[in-house]
């Protein structure tokens, strides 16, 4: 079993771009409202139609042998700019040695401290595959007891000028 996060209302900068402040400002607003993390029975991922395309919900998983990250739900922009459909598949399923050892930190850290993130990308390989660089913000989503993230939902938001 996972140690219990330290929670916080969230450190993260604001971000930068418009749809991962749009997940920035829904995850805030649910953390004022509530007095405490949003918990999956919180969460109505409708009220993020506008940037499900470029969404992702990652299931997390402590499987004994440290944290594992399955696909629930994979944006159909994110399909189109990375190629692939990633629906139900682990993250070492998806993501190639250098993303993957690029957002495991990422997961982990939203994981162990139940505290959102802003993270601008520039890899290289990314790059050259989807021609943009990016920004993702990751949130934290609690379990019923409010004592471990089962999930987290992270916006993606491409920026083709670089």
């Amino acid at each position: 079993m996972t140690a219990s996060p330290q929670r916080s209302r969230g450190s993260a900068e604001a971000p930068r771009q418009r749809a991962t402040g749009r997940l920035y400002e829904f995850w805030s607003d649910l953390w004022k409202d509530l007095g405490r993390a949003p918990r999956v029975a919180d969460i109505d991922l409708m009220r993020l139609y506008n940037v499900a395309t470029t969404m992702v919900v990652q299931d997390v998983h402590n499987e004994g042998v440290g944290l594992k990250y399955r696909t629930r739900y994979w944006g159909s922009e994110l399909t189109n700019m990375f190629g692939f459909e990633a629906t139900a598949k682990s993250l070492g399923d998806i993501a190639d040695g250098e993303v993957s050892s690029y957002l495991l930190p990422q997961f982990d850290r939203i994981v162990t401290t139940a505290d959102s993130g802003v993270f601008r990308h520039n890899l290289q390989s990314l790059r050259n595959q989807i021609g943009a660089d990016f920004e993702v913000m990751h949130v934290p989503v609690m379990n019923a007891e409010g004592s471990l993230v089962t999930q987290i939902i992270s916006v993606f938001d491409f920026d083709p000028r670089h």
